[in-house]
């Protein structure tokens, strides 16, 4: 977007003129193992699943329903 001036429309002002690209575009970007890469997947899949299973989605409608009424008194609790 650079190189085709496409960027040109978002310049305002002085910080972005002054960001030096070419050595912006020379930088290395290094990428994990694919293995770690792999890990973290199975992790995120695992964290999701959870908190998305029906038993957690039930959980939170009944809180969010609840809650409110118990903060406004709508709804006691006996202790």
């Amino acid at each position: 977007m650079y190189k085709n001036g496409e960027l040109d429309q978002f310049h305002s002002g002085t910080s972005i003129p002054n960001f030096n690209m070419k050595n912006f575009l020379k930088l290395k970007i290094y990428f994990p193992p694919i293995i770690d890469i792999i890990k973290f997947s199975n992790f995120l899949d695992m964290f999701y699943s959870k908190k998305f299973s029906p038993q957690t989605q039930t959980l939170e409608k009944l809180r969010d329903t609840l809650l409110p009424k118990l903060m406004s008194g709508e709804v006691r609790v006996k202790v």
